[in-house]
């Protein structure tokens, strides 16, 4: 038992958060494992400010050279590991090729970091609306509401720019319109959902009215 014990606690310690990866709550691990670096002084690695030591010639390294690529590739090899262990292992599967730690925070980045990520915002606020206490205590209950708020908060950040409000603010008819929708359109709405930038509440109506239509010509569902 002690042995198992002891197994887990090094498995552990190669992660970087609780968080894992999943691919649709990227801004929270992202800013989980970017806290977690800096604490640990290691962010300067997916940053790129910490590079590769230069060497005068690659063919032949002097001894304090050597140790400075040693001591470098163990600690871009450590992050590495951390980072990929703290994603679900189908994602992480991905990325097991890439060499620095850069490249492996700029990989995922492209992948899931969208600037606008319209379908965890969907989600999210799906989620909040649908979240019942059940029989869950209360400081569970809260909690829970109160992580998701969080996420939300960090897709959305504070602005007092009147035409990010205003996007906003079509953003979230849009998001109603959507979820109110017949299951049929859950083609339509997946497509929406995955268009950046986000079309228009007009031309999406718009889309559902001509779906619709085709529909009763062809006399389908």
């Amino acid at each position: 038992m002690a042995q198992e014990g002891q197994h887990e606690a090094i498995n552990n310690s190669f992660k970087l958060t609780n968080t894992l990866l999943n691919g649709i709550n990227y801004i929270t691990w992202a800013k989980a494992t970017g806290r977690a670096l800096s604490g640990r002084e290691m962010r300067e690695y997916i940053t790129r400010d910490n590079k590769v030591p230069e060497v005068a010639n690659p063919l032949s390294l002097t001894e304090a050279e050597k140790k400075a690529m040693k001591n470098w590739r163990t600690q871009n090899d450590k992050i590495i590991t951390w980072l990929t262990n703290s994603m679900e292992s189908s994602i992480s599967e991905l990325f097991l090729l890439l060499d620095t730690a850069f490249e492996l925070w700029q990989a995922v980045k492209d992948m899931y970091g969208q600037e606008n990520n319209y379908s965890r915002i969907y989600q999210l606020k799906l989620e909040i609306q649908q979240e019942k206490q059940g029989t869950r205590k209360h400081v569970e209950y809260l909690g829970v509401l109160q992580k998701k708020k969080d996420e939300l908060r960090l897709c959305r950040p504070a602005t007092t720019d009147m035409a990010i409000i205003k996007e906003a603010e079509e953003e979230d008819d849009i998001f109603e319109y959507l979820a109110r929708l017949n299951p049929s359109y859950e083609a339509i709405r997946a497509q929406v959902m995955n268009t950046i930038p986000l079309p228009s509440y007009s031309q999406i109506k718009n889309m559902i009215q001509q779906e619709e239509s085709r529909r009763e010509t062809m006399g389908g569902p």
